[in-house]
């Protein structure tokens, strides 16, 4: 009887490969239908990703005149959608003669444009940069870790960079069907049963935004990806193993560095010393390693992207960027994949003195730990909500965690337990499988308008 639960595990995880990709190939609305398109990066930080991966595989990354071809119409480096565009530079701009460096959000005025030449910048430069002159160079903003990850994966294919955009979309969905997959070996790994394993796969890659993301060139499912070998590692005792996939995921997203203080913490409440200190020292060695990458090359310790790091402050505090992160109609974690509500709730019950048997309480309570970490960090910031996106995008990459939780939480409990998981789990999938078949005109809308015309 054992071969039967592996098969169908194999069964249940190849279709919600399908399912990605069925997704990421097709676009649906109440009016027209299903129809077959090419997926493209839409907008966000998705052209600019693309952007130094095409400058990685061209063996650069200084952006040049990149920005002017695209608005002209010559270069398909920030996709085919693109081409005739005017974008903000998503990019550090560097004075070789003075080494005085900015970025160029903070130098150029976005709301308002200029016209001008060739080279020049078409956005009005601020009081203050006037340092900046033509022989400044701009490097990329954003970590350079989720191009790399891209580049490295494309360069077979770098003699064709029409196929370039196409090709990098699917690589990310493979990346996020990984994710899926190590989502199912860390529940496994943790003792909890093949079907609850697969409850939790199935959660992740099809009742979640993690199937919207999947079709995207945003880099959270891959930074998820990390975090759930992350898990699959901690439930194994390898805090090595645990430690390098933290420093991985913090290459790709910083502020999931902190994961591994929870993580930390976790293991000293389970008494796992040794483990802890293992960590701590391969997630310090680690994070010392990223500041002096991002030293060489932009000669700033944390490249956090366009806008940086901004504390919340005034009418957005601390408690705004919570509602906005949980509840708001457009970036609402609880409404964009409801069944959250009970990995939430599980977090906090696995701390109490005798837990319920049965569930892997152990590896919940670091979970929880480690998303506290990051929500901290998170939620102080201005930019809580992802900024121009689809729907919770700061909190995609958590959603591996948040899987194993939400079964974690109803392993040997009743079936009241258990049916809120399915009503719950089956609300998510009719928000997530509509949602990934109109991707690219949900940024910023409410979690209904997938059903709208």
């Amino acid at each position: 009887m054992r071969p039967l639960p592996r098969a169908a595990a194999c069964g249940v995880l190849l279709a919600l490969l399908g399912l990605s990709c069925f997704a990421s190939r097709h676009d649906w609305s109440p009016v027209a239908g299903l129809r077959s398109v090419t997926p493209r990066a839409v907008s966000g930080d998705e052209p600019h990703y693309l952007l130094v991966a095409n400058l990685i595989l061209a063996g650069h990354l200084t952006s040049g005149d990149a920005y002017d071809r695209v608005l002209a119409g010559k270069s398909d480096q920030m996709g085919q959608n693109a081409r005739g565009h005017l974008y903000d530079h998503h990019t550090i701009v560097v004075d070789p003669k003075s080494g005085r460096r900015a970025l160029w959000a903070d130098a150029y005025d976005r709301t308002r444009s200029v016209q001008c030449g060739p080279g020049c910048v078409r956005y009005r430069r601020k009081v203050g940069y006037e340092w900046i002159g033509p022989g400044a160079v701009e490097l990329p903003a954003h970590p350079i870790a989720f191009p790399l990850l891209l580049a490295a994966g494309l360069w077979p294919f770098a003699g064709d960079p029409s196929g370039i955009e196409l090709r990098a979309i699917d690589l990310v969905l493979f990346l996020s069907w990984l994710g899926v997959v190590a989502t199912w070996l860390a529940a496994r790994r943790a003792g909890l049963s093949p079907g609850e394993a697969l409850a939790a796969a199935a959660l992740l890659g099809a009742a979640s935004p993690w199937l919207p993301y999947s079709r995207s060139l945003f880099s959270e499912t891959s930074a998820g990806l990390f975090l759930a070998l992350a898990a699959w590692a901690l439930a194994s005792r390898q805090a090595l193993l645990c430690g390098l996939a933290v420093v991985a995921a913090a290459a790709i997203k910083p502020a999931l560095g902190v994961v591994a203080l929870g993580l930390f913490c976790a293991l000293l409440l389970e008494r796992r010393r040794r483990d802890a200190l293992v960590l701590a020292a391969v997630s310090a060695l680690g994070g010392a390693a990223l500041v002096a990458c991002n030293l060489w090359l932009a000669g700033v310790p944390v490249i956090g992207g366009a806008k940086g790091y901004v504390v919340a402050q005034g009418g957005s505090g601390v408690g705004s960027s919570v509602a906005d992160a949980l509840v708001s109609q457009t970036h609402g974690l609880l409404l964009f994949a409801p069944w959250t509500a009970l990995a939430l709730i599980g977090m906090v019950l696995a701390f109490r003195r005798q837990p319920q048997p049965g569930a892997p309480v152990a590896l919940v309570r670091a979970l929880a730990l480690g998303s506290a970490s990051y929500l901290a960090v998170l939620l102080s910031s201005a930019f809580a909500s992802g900024g121009f996106a689809y729907g919770p995008r700061q909190l995609v990459p958590l959603l591996p965690w948040l899987a194993l939780a939400a079964v974690g939480t109803v392993a040997g409990r009743g079936r009241a337990w258990r049916g809120a998981l399915l009503v719950l789990g089956l609300a998510g999938a009719a928000i997530a499988v509509p949602s990934a078949l109109r991707y690219a005109s949900l940024f910023n809308q409410p979690v209904v308008a997938a059903w709208k015309n």
